[in-house]
């Protein structure tokens, strides 16, 4: 029986180059796991083996199997490379063209790009995919909600909270783990000139040597849990800032904040609730990482925009900028982690690419329909209350 499963075994490692998963991005992995075990299961019925043997021996195989694929998924070429070497590289990443992030013109050039947190729709269903290459034809609008750089508390959105906790993010990492980060603008590969990314920052000094050039990835969720697993999304926008900037590996960084949002107000006392000990002091149980942040506004053009230090603030102030609000904020949950770049899955996406183009293309001789939302069936439902009957519109 056991030579019969490791000829088995066998089989299916020969076949792993085509069938297994991107190792680096654990939902996947997991799924396949599980159905090599059901594989073996559907082999092996429970009538003709003893189960008690048969699930150590699958455990086991499985054991081994993940051992290899992590080991292949983990190696990066990019941590051979000597120090020199990286930066090198990221010194010739920030003098290439770049777009400044949230600029007319980078809303401009999106029209002609497929970028880095769009690419997941071209994976996704046919609607998603004709969805998006409407948008890539559809005209820039005067006002784009994206253009707002800074919003009052009451007016925001989990966009608006991503655009005011990014900055704190980075002083969080750079404090936490000494590291300092450079900013990009919107790179766009050097071969393939329809695809783009503007990655969050790319680490360019540290005390561990091995962080120095990553890819930094930022996410400041408000209404999603943070529960150590990466939206495949988010992996998908990844997989291609790597494959834009020839970068191999980007670091994960999801960080929760305790802060005012919408009506809601800042709750100094949260802290109590210890959900992540080691952000707190272990005698006070006060967060490590807390400190407030200034909305400003100019008051002749209106424009608001974010401080993050004493020192901006008091120049600010001095230009004529008004303070509209104090914002204090502690960091109460964090994930973090290293995403390997994937070769292997870039190029299986290139048929999709060249299919989305064509959908563009399509869309431009107005070939795809936009979708309209289905109308909302309204249903009568009687109630009885206290013996009367009570007609309720859902």
């Amino acid at each position: 029986m056991v030579t019969q499963m490791l000829h088995m075994c066998n089989d299916l490692l020969k076949e792993c180059d085509e069938e297994a998963p991107c190792a680096s991005y654990k939902r996947h992995m997991d799924c396949w796991l599980q159905d090599f075990s059901d594989y073996i299961d559907d082999c092996f019925p429970p009538d003709e083996i003893d189960t008690i043997y048969l699930d150590p021996c699958v455990r086991f195989v499985q054991d081994i199997l993940r051992s290899f694929m992590l080991r292949d998924s983990m190696s990066s070429a990019w941590a051979e490379r000597s120090t020199e070497e990286r930066l090198a590289h990221v010194d010739s990443l920030a003098t290439s063209v770049q777009v400044a992030q949230r600029t007319p013109e980078w809303y401009k050039q999106s029209k002609s790009l497929l970028t880095a947190s769009e690419f997941s729709n071209i994976l996704g269903t046919p609607r998603a995919i004709s969805n998006l290459a409407l948008q890539k034809i559809a005209p820039l609008s005067e006002n784009l909600r994206q253009n707002v750089k800074a919003c009052c508390t009451p007016e925001m959105g989990p966009f608006d909270w991503g655009i005011r906790f990014e900055p704190v993010v980075k002083q969080v990492l750079e404090r936490m783990n000494r590291i300092k980060i450079l900013e990009l603008g919107r790179i766009v590969h050097s071969e393939n000139l329809r695809l783009a990314a503007s990655p969050d920052g790319i680490i360019i000094d540290a005390d561990d040597i091995c962080r120095i050039g990553r890819l930094l990835e930022i996410k400041c969720p408000i209404t999603r849990k943070i529960d150590g697993t990466i939206p495949q999304d988010y992996w998908c926008q990844m997989q291609i800032q790597m494959e834009v900037t020839n970068i191999d590996e980007c670091d994960y960084v999801e960080m929760s904040f305790e802060s005012a949002y919408k009506a809601s107000t800042y709750n100094e006392m949260e802290s109590k609730n210890m959900s992540a000990p080691e952000l707190y002091d272990i005698e006070t149980q006060r967060p490590l990482y807390c400190g407030c942040m200034w909305l400003l506004q100019d008051p002749e053009s209106l424009e608001l925009k974010y401080v993050y230090t004493q020192s901006e603030r008091d120049a600010a102030e001095e230009g004529g900028w008004c303070i509209q609000e104090v914002i204090p904020w502690h960091l109460k949950r964090l994930f973090r982690t290293t995403v390997v770049r994937n070769r292997e899955w870039y190029a299986s996406t290139l048929v999709k690419q060249e299919e989305f183009w064509k959908r563009v293309e399509d869309a431009r001789q107005g070939l795809i329909e936009p979708s309209t939302p289905k109308k909302r069936v309204i249903v009568q439902v009687c109630k009885i209350v206290n013996e009367t009957v009570v007609e309720a519109t859902p």
